[in-house]
């Protein structure tokens, strides 16, 4: 999570949070606000998480074609990255955002050494009892095994030229050594 939203403020795009206050004897993790944050003028306290879902959902899709690329990238997480996941998914199935509401944008799984087997798993499961086509989880989301190909498949998406594309002169390899590429 660090790493994007410093991406983001790096780009110079607007980063913001919105995080639900949890009483002492809840996981003290939660309740960290990350440095990268103006914690009083970026994050929103609320008690509830249904003003964060609205949140999330309102701010990964645009009003109309030509504003900001957007898109939704679910890294390995537990219960609640899985909520999110599954809240933003299931929107665009209803087609409650997408073409005729909101522009459809991307959303990623990013399935690093296999962490969401299980949970893919699951949804053959649901393919095999007819509650979804393989067809129609293609078109809610892609499952990416990592960085290059989350990259490729959201410049490719949102149509950015092959010279613009400048991540692939900055990639770091399974090993950590940096990629360096022409002009670097």
């Amino acid at each position: 999570m660090q790493a994007a939203l410093e991406g983001a403020r790096e780009a110079g795009g607007a980063i913001a949070g919105v995080k639900i206050r949890l009483d002492e004897h809840q996981a003290a993790n939660e309740q960290r606000i990350s440095p990268i944050f103006n914690a009083a003028e970026d994050v929103v306290e609320t008690d509830h998480f249904g003003p964060r879902k609205i949140g999330l959902a309102d701010a990964g899709w645009p009003e109309a074609d030509g504003q900001e690329r957007c898109g939704f990238v679910f890294f390995p997480g537990a219960i609640g990255t899985l909520d999110e996941f599954f809240e933003v998914g299931v929107l665009k199935q209803l087609k409650k955002v997408g073409p005729g509401k909101k522009k459809c944008v991307p959303i990623l799984l990013m399935d690093y050494e296999n962490f969401y087997y299980h949970l893919l798993q699951q949804l053959q499961v649901c393919v095999t009892h007819g509650m979804v086509s393989e067809e129609e989880l293609k078109r809610i989301f892609r499952i990416c095994d990592d960085n290059r190909q989350a990259l490729d498949f959201l410049a490719d998406y949102h149509q950015i030229p092959e010279e613009q594309r400048h991540y692939k002169h900055r990639m770091l390899l399974p090993t950590g050594q940096l990629v360096l590429g022409d002009g670097i």
